[in-house]
Order: structure tokens, then sequence, then C-alpha cells
């Protein structure tokens, strides 16, 4: 963790092909809250290429007040697609040379559903939603400087909530939205099908994007529904854990018992919710053997012996 100047990588020079990526901080079950960082930091890790992490949720110096950014041969490049066809065209890196052109024009298709739609009923269950933000929130305020994060997040709030409203998907009842977004997992699941990646065997750009959104939603409890309708699919699962594996290793084992945590917490959720549904109070007690009805032995286990012998006298 970046905390002061003094901590601060030294910026390449013009000649020295490093990366600096400037994202989030990272989580204790995910890699970054944020899946473009994730995604980013995928592809760098996917290829080899040479790279100094700076974490930091201060966004005043990212060009277009986002994260994550790049800083290369003394350049600031931002946004996920663009950080990505930079490097591609230095590191002269062909990720998706094999797809033809109907092949590129589906990954593209998808590339936008994953991104620009499905990751957004994210953003809005943590941001307009009471229980996702009470998540996220609790999250960030703590600490003995806790009394100087609440304003500040309370102004973050406002301006997500405000662009998520002005794309579209903020201004649904959530039901709605939840719902779409089952509906783009189930679309992704068919496509997907039994293939390793996406568009095949060999892994592609739209793969990162798909990776990235996954990991950040159901490897953090900040958007639990989502998460809960992504868990329904095993194969998107099996796609996100072999890449976290692959790429996120060390992350992988120190953040997996958390994670299971989690899990756990939302199984409750679910439980709670539907009991609720059924109008079942969950605090209520479960009746000990005394003064639960007693059901006959022979309902569990059949007829005694002696019943069988009683019987066939009868007969």
């Amino acid at each position: 963790m970046v905390k002061n100047k003094k901590e601060l990588p030294q910026e390449p020079s013009e000649s020295d092909d490093r990366v600096v990526l400037h994202q989030f901080q990272r989580t204790k079950t995910c890699p970054n809250m944020s899946p473009f960082c994730v995604k980013v930091e995928a592809y760098l890790k996917l290829h080899d290429i040479p790279y100094t992490p700076v974490y930091s949720d201060e966004t005043s110096d990212a060009p277009y007040g986002k994260k994550p950014y790049i800083v290369h041969l003394r350049k600031k490049i931002a946004d996920s697609t663009s950080i990505i066809a930079h490097l591609s065209n230095h590191f002269k890196i062909t990720m998706d040379a094999h797809l033809g052109i109907q092949e590129a024009a589906t990954a593209l298709a998808f590339q936008r559903l994953i991104e620009e739609h499905l990751y957004f009923v994210g953003v809005s269950e943590t941001f307009v939603q009471d229980h996702g933000w009470s998540k996220l929130s609790s999250s960030y305020a703590t600490g003995p400087f806790r009394f100087l994060a609440k304003p500040k997040l309370g102004m973050m709030r406002r301006q997500v909530r405000t662009a998520v409203q002005g794309q579209g998907i903020g201004r649904l009842p959530f039901t709605e939205a939840i719902d779409r977004a089952k509906a783009d997992l189930q679309a992704i699941s068919d496509f997907l099908d039994d293939k390793t990646y996406l568009m095949g065997e060999e892994i592609s750009t739209v793969d990162l994007s798909l990776f990235g959104v996954v990991a950040a939603t159901v490897y953090t409890d900040f958007s639990p529904e989502l998460a809960a309708a992504i868990r329904d699919h095993a194969n998107i699962m099996e796609h996100t854990e072999r890449l976290m594996e692959s790429l996120f290793g060390d992350y992988e084992k120190i953040a997996k018992p958390k994670r299971e945590e989690i899990d756990a917490d939302v199984s409750k959720m679910n439980l709670s919710k539907t009991l609720s549904r059924r109008g079942i109070n969950r605090q209520s007690k479960v009746p000990d053997e005394e003064s639960a009805p007693q059901i006959p032995e022979s309902t569990v286990n059949g007829p005694k012996e002696e019943e069988k012998e009683e019987s066939k006298a009868e007969e």
C-alpha cells in the first residue's frame, strides 16, 4: 500500500518499458474491487509485461477521473480498452488474432454486454441499493480517521449514483435490473457452454472482461444478489476460478478463506429472504426432542419384526 510520496515508485524513463499501473486499493478477498483494474492487471500478468502497481483510492490525478490508468513512456493512458490497445500495439501482442471476422464481432458484442450492462447492475446494487452501500461504506469507514471518510463516501455515492442513473440501469426498480442481469448471465453461460474460454480453447480479450466483472462481484460482498445470480452458473465460475488461480495464484491462497466466509454470509442472507417470503420467523426456536411431535418408529423404519409376524399369523 502506498501511503506517502516517499514510497511512490520512480516513474520509468522514456526508454524504460516498465508500466506503472495506477489502481484502487486491493481488498482482502479480490485483487481489486474494480473489474477494470482486475482486467488490466490480468492482461499484464498474462503477457509477462513488467509493471509496478500503485494503489490509491484518489482519482483527482486520473485521466477522466477514473481508474485504472497506466503511465508508460512518460504518458498517462486511461480506460481499460485503450490501455490494452496501447500495450498490444507497443509490445506487438496479437491476443485476438485467432478470431475470424464473425467471431471478433461476437466477442465485441459480449464485451459490451459484460462491461456496459452487466457491470452497471453491480454498480447499481453497490451504490444505489442500501444493502450494498452499507457493506461498501462499512468496509471503508474504519480506523482512527473514519470520521473523515464519511463525508467523502457520501460524495462518492452521490457521484456514482448520478452516473448509473444517467446510464439508465440505476433508474430501474432493482428487481427488474437483477432480472436483466440474469438474462445476461444466461446468454453468457449458454454461449460458453463447456468450452474453456468464451471463444473456444484459446483465451481472448473478452475473457478478461468477463473475469474482471465476475471476480470483482463474487469475491467481494458489495453486490450480494448479483453474486448469487453468477454463482448459479457453474461454467462461469469455473472460467473465473481458472483464471484467478493461474494469474493470481498467491492471492488465491490468501483470499480463499475470507471468500468462504462471504459465501456463507450470502447463503444465510438468501435463506433469510426465502424464509421471510414463506412467512417463517428465522428467530423462532427449533423444538427440542421432548416437545417435538413424536413420529412412530414404524413410519420411519418400517414395521418391526414382531408386527410382521403378527400380520402373517392373522393371514
